[in-house]
């Protein structure tokens, strides 16, 4: 591609024609104008990314001038630069030489105005956001707390953040990822609190990522990974402005995608995957309880079913009489052994909660309660399964789905029947071997240099007050350690008081 810009308005023409290509949205609109003389020119665009009221202004504006009774300006300036300053009624617009990017620009939704005898055109920004209003939440929603949640327009979710974060040192850098897609992805950070070496290892691993085109934050999380063989998420997704703001102003950085509504947000730990935005919208105390709760949720779910394979099968001591009696007789007749039933159970439910994922929102839940309570019902009147069977694997099912971070219940659904197979063939030792791999594997991990596991290993008394649970806002008044500075985000003496009281 020839990389300067043609003086003759023909030949300029047939090479953006050339590097665009035969397509039906692109349009070349002719234009005529009086300003330094009589001259042609067009406007080039494309239909559905520019927008039509603003390609209408530019046009008005551009050919008011050429006949009466309207009289051009000044032509002792370039008529582009006077079209620039003084014309176009428009916020941005800027003057280019350079082909390639003229053409990327008109890809990304700007109009290109050039006019015969110059090497330059004036790229303008027509674009327009045809994406949905800013809605609900639908993946992280809280009974109290903010409603608005991140959309598939960049700008849209840069704004939502401003209005969160209205401070100076707020930096948001850009970058264009993907040979083909040319994705526009923004990094944001508050410069003093975020440690400058994470952000520029986020630059770094951002810029060394060379694809044609990158789907999501999703697909993007993967390449930027410290361990991208693990299952376990390393850095974590939010549609939610509120939680993204939380975390830059905690020293994180954040990374938005446009074309996805969910923000990348590194360096987390496996604690701050466990806390949910309403931790921070409700008093401490029933946050602390809750969050326990979610704690207990997870080693529920995950090792619920294997305890139960274990015990049935090979440690039948360990259960207590009255239990033991229990589940024996709802045994009785069953042509399965414990683990086959407790594995095609657990199968059967995830086929079932995938079901329902992939039906209309309609008729999605519906099938997925109603199909979980026919085929359990069904199964236990057939004798196929044992009723402790059902009920120890609806219980591991239902702790899933209350841990907050969404792609974290995921790996520990699958974790579970690695865990079970343990258990069901090698009893208490395959417990101890999968949960001590596990915690190996764990403390192992990193996100952008952050142990995985801290503030509890490795142990920082600093953070205690916001791990396993949520002490009161006047007591948090340090950030967590992989700041860069500003480790102070409120001084003492915040606790309330009665009047006349003393501040502990």
């Amino acid at each position: 591609m020839q990389e300067q810009l043609s003086p003759v308005i023909g030949e300029l023409e047939q090479a953006l024609r050339q590097a665009l290509g035969p397509s039906l949205d692109i349009c070349f609109r002719p234009i005529l104008t009086n300003l330094g003389g009589e001259r042609h020119g067009f406007l080039l665009f494309i239909d559905g990314l520019a927008e039509g009221k603003k390609v209408e202004a530019i046009i008005t504006g551009v050919t008011r001038y050429t006949h009466p009774p309207f009289e051009p300006p000044d032509q002792g300036h370039n008529p582009l630069e006077l079209l620039r300053k003084a014309v176009l009624p428009l916020a941005e617009a800027k003057l280019e030489r350079r082909l390639s990017a003229c053409v990327e620009a008109v890809l990304f939704g700007q109009a290109l105005l050039a006019l015969d005898g110059f090497r330059q055109a004036l790229l303008i920004s027509t674009g327009w956001n045809p994406g949905r209003r800013v809605d609900q939440p639908s993946a992280e929603r809280e009974v109290q707390g903010p409603r608005d949640g991140m959309v598939e327009y960049l700008p849209t979710n840069l704004i939502l953040l401003r209005r969160r974060v209205a401070d100076r040192r707020l930096r948001i850098q850009s970058i264009k990822i993907g040979r083909r897609s040319r994705t526009m992805v923004a990094i944001t950070y508050l410069e003093g609190v975020a440690n400058p070496e994470v952000v520029a290892e986020v630059r770094k691993r951002l810029e060394a990522v060379r694809v044609d085109a990158i789907q999501g934050a999703n697909s993007l999380s993967e390449f930027i990974q410290d361990s991208p063989t693990t299952p376990f998420p390393t850095v974590m997704l939010t549609e939610r402005p509120d939680r993204l703001a939380a975390a830059i102003l905690e020293g994180r950085i954040g990374i938005v995608v446009d074309g996805t509504p969910f923000a990348i947000v590194v360096p987390i730990t496996l604690f701050q995957l466990m806390q949910a935005p309403g931790d921070y919208y409700q008093h401490y105390m029933i946050g602390t309880a809750f969050r326990a709760l979610r704690f207990l949720s997870l080693i529920l779910s995950l090792t619920l079913p294997a305890v139960y394979v274990m015990l049935v099968t090979f440690h039948h001591e360990m259960i207590p009489t009255p239990l033991a009696l229990s589940v024996a007789a709802g045994r009785e007749g069953t042509p399965f052994p414990t683990l086959a039933e407790v594995f095609g159970m657990m199968t059967t439910f995830e086929i079932i909660n995938e079901a329902g994922l992939r039906l209309p929102p309609v008729v999605g839940q519906t099938v997925s309660i109603v199909g979980a309570l026919v085929i359990g019902q069904a199964a236990v009147q057939a004798g196929l399964v044992a009723p402790g069977t059902i009920i120890v694997v609806a219980a591991a099912g239902l702790a899933g789905f209350a841990l907050p971070a969404y792609n974290l219940s995921l790996v520990i659904r699958l974790v579970r029947f690695g865990l079970l197979l343990l258990c069901g063939f090698v009893g208490a030792l395959g417990f101890i071997l999968g949960t001590s791999v596990l915690a190996l594997h764990l403390a192992s991990l990193r996100s952008f240099g952050t142990p995985y596991l801290a503030p509890i290993a490795p142990y920082r008394p600093s953070e205690q007050q916001d791990a396993l649970k949520r002490s009161a806002w006047w007591r948090l008044r340090t950030r967590p350690d992989f700041g860069a500075g500003g480790s102070r985000r409120q001084p003492e003496g915040q606790k309330p008081a009665p009047p006349g009281g003393d501040q502990p």
